[in-house]
């Protein structure tokens, strides 16, 4: 009777009692566990299942879950099962152990012959000791053999017969032992195939022999209604009987390819010889005509005797010229390339001849940045390097020169640079008044600067961020003077339209008129008095001329009126042209304010006749 016994609590949970030592437990007692529960017991991971009934594997310790069952699982549940197979086999020997001593209390019993041959059939126990205790597989092999285990069995049927056997257990990795069996029955099965290849292959090659030995009545054409006729009775065709048949076609076909062979063999060089002849006694050349080539051959009797020539059809001939003139083709596609190919090189060697020379050029400062092309035609007009550009495809002599202006153009943009980032370092600005030895002792204290920079180039970018300065001042004094001719003419509509009492007449005085106006924003936007009484003058030149022209004209109050309203389209009319000569001023001041590499290209490009619009031109086609 089991000391362990299970139990349940009112809420359905588990737990385990025992009966001789009182003890309760919520876990399963190592006593009462399966093999199954025992193997897996040291293992870490779990298995669990879902709400939809999916299985999965947990690691209590990483907090992994998996969704495939973990080797090690795996490896843990083979041990069980293969335990329990090794219980059920020793419960099932106890049962008939048990059995036979009941037989055995009941008398002796006399063996049959059967029993008796069966006996004898069984493997003698102490044969089943290991003996080859250094190499436990090569036991483990022979038990297996010793228990007759055919290599077609699974390892499931070998390990119920095996297992019993004390060498099973030399192995003591299951996976292993698994794994030699497997090995086993795949070295007994290839060993098994071999031999049985062997011996169809030597009856194979012994039929195929006796087919070659009656090569005189077994042909390329014959069939196998007519050769099993005639081979039925040999002893080769009788062993090799099921697959005669199928070795005969490999055979005859084998036959027909030889046959094949031969014949394509003499019509190769029944083809090279129609190429040679083609090729050196015909003369073909990329213009040679099909029909002029037939009748060249239909009346060369020589040909005929030669090789290969009658096993031609028409067909093949046309091929072969194919193949001719295709290689005189490829000959003379050869030759323009080698040619055009010499001519690039020599256009190569002409343009980096004359770029040499245009170095020169640069070393002599007879190229600069703002250097014009009529400047060095003078000096290059007889050189043979620019005369062996003259003429040639691709870079013309002028692009080249542009470039090297373009060149120097940006040199010296990189240098200006330097010394611009040297005076705004220091905190220097350029004035009216300053002087280039000051803007000189400032560029000295970079001694890099100086090194990289050459006095004219320093020369060149003192004059013109000076020439920038003084546009600067200019452009300022410009807008000065527009703001105040704006505020005079605010000044003087505001003048303009004064009604009643101290509307404008001919007699007015300034002071009139300052007194009206003092406390308005047009009169107080103007500080200076002398621009004031201006405006006042201006607009009484205005008011008399008015006054003049319509006391010539019409009576008085007519005229009151006609000035009243032909003054007002007047002065619309003067203040429009007064903003479209400020508009005109503004943007007159706003095209001054260039950048630097404006000023270096309008340098290259001032003072040119035909030269600028070559320069221009190459730009545009660099560009694109």
């Amino acid at each position: 009777m089991a000391e362990w016994t299970e139990h349940k609590t009112a809420d359905g949970r588990k737990y385990f009692y025992n009966t001789k030592t009182k003890e309760s437990s919520w876990t399963k007692p190592d006593a009462i566990l399966t093999a199954r529960e025992r193997a897996l017991k040291d293992v870490l991971w779990k298995e669990y299942e879902t709400s939809d009934g999916r299985k999965y594997w947990h690691n209590k310790e990483t907090s992994q879950s998996v969704w495939q069952i973990p080797a090690e699982y795996k490896e843990a549940i083979e041990r069980a099962e293969e335990l329990e197979e090794r219980e059920k086999l020793e419960q099932e020997l106890r049962s008939t152990a048990n059995s036979d001593q009941l037989v055995a209390s009941a008398g002796p019993q006399f063996e049959t012959e059967a029993e008796h041959e069966q006996n004898r059939s069984k493997p003698d126990q102490s044969n089943n000791r290991p003996h080859h205790r250094d190499d436990p597989q090569q036991t483990f092999q022979q038990m297996l053999q010793d228990h007759g285990v055919d290599y077609t069995w699974t390892w499931e049927q070998a390990m119920r017969e095996v297992i019993l056997d004390d060498r099973y257990l030399l192995i003591p990795d299951a996976k292993d032992r698994r794994a030699t069996f497997e090995k086993w029955a795949a070295d007994s099965r290839r060993e098994m195939g071999e031999i049985a290849k062997e011996t169809i292959e030597k009856r194979k090659a012994d039929y195929i022999a006796m087919l070659q030995r009656m090569s005189d009545q077994i042909k390329p054409y014959t069939r196998w209604k007519t050769a099993v006729g005639v081979i039925s009775n040999q002893p080769e065709y009788l062993a090799y009987a099921d697959e005669a048949r199928v070795a005969f076609k490999e055979y005859v076909s084998e036959l027909r390819k030889k046959e094949q062979l031969a014949r394509d063999e003499l019509r190769k060089r029944g083809m090279d010889s129609m190429k040679t002849y083609l090729s050196k006694s015909a003369k073909i050349n990329v213009y040679t005509r099909w029909s002029d080539v037939i009748e060249s051959i239909k009346h060369d009797s020589d040909l005929r005797v030669q090789p290969g020539i009658r096993q031609l059809n028409m067909f093949d001939i046309l091929v072969v010229f194919e193949q001719v003139v295709n290689d005189a083709e490829r000959r003379y596609l050869d030759e323009r390339k080698a040619a055009k190919q010499k001519q690039h090189a020599e256009e190569r060697h002409a343009r980096l001849a004359f770029i040499d020379l245009l170095s020169d050029l640069v070393k002599q400062e007879k190229i600069k940045h703002d250097t014009r092309w009529m400047d060095i035609y003078k000096d290059i007009k007889d050189d043979k390097r620019y005369l062996d550009l003259v003429g040639q495809p691709g870079s013309t002599p002028q692009e080249l020169f542009w470039d090297e202006v373009e060149r120097q153009s940006k040199d010296l943009r990189i240098k200006r640079d330097l010394l611009l980032d040297a005076l705004a370092e220091d905190h220097f600005h350029i004035r009216p008044e300053t002087t280039f030895e000051e803007f000189e002792e400032v560029i000295a204290r970079h001694s890099r600067i100086t090194e990289q920079v050459e006095p004219e180039v320093r020369r060149y970018v003192f004059d013109r961020q000076m020439s920038r300065v003084i546009r600067k001042l200019e452009d300022e004094r410009y807008a000065e003077e527009r703001r105040t001719r704006r505020k005079i003419e605010a000044l003087r509509s505001a003048m303009r339209h004064l009604s009643g009492p101290h509307a404008l007449t001919k007699d007015s005085t300034w002071e009139q008129v300052r007194e009206t106006l003092k406390n308005e924003p047009e009169f107080l936007a103007i500080e200076d008095e002398s621009d004031r009484l201006v405006a006042f003058e201006k607009q009484m030149v205005r008011v008399r001329e008015d006054y003049e022209r319509s006391k010539r004209k019409r009576p008085e109050k007519i005229v009151e009126k006609t000035i009243d309203k032909s003054t007002e389209p007047t002065e619309q009319s003067t203040e429009t042209a007064d903003k479209s000569a400020e508009i005109s001023t503004d943007h007159n001041v706003d095209g001054k304010d260039e950048s630097e590499e404006g000023e270096i290209e309008s340098d290259m490009e001032n003072g040119t006749s035909g030269d600028e619009e070559d320069h221009r031109s190459h730009k545009r086609s660099r560009g694109k």
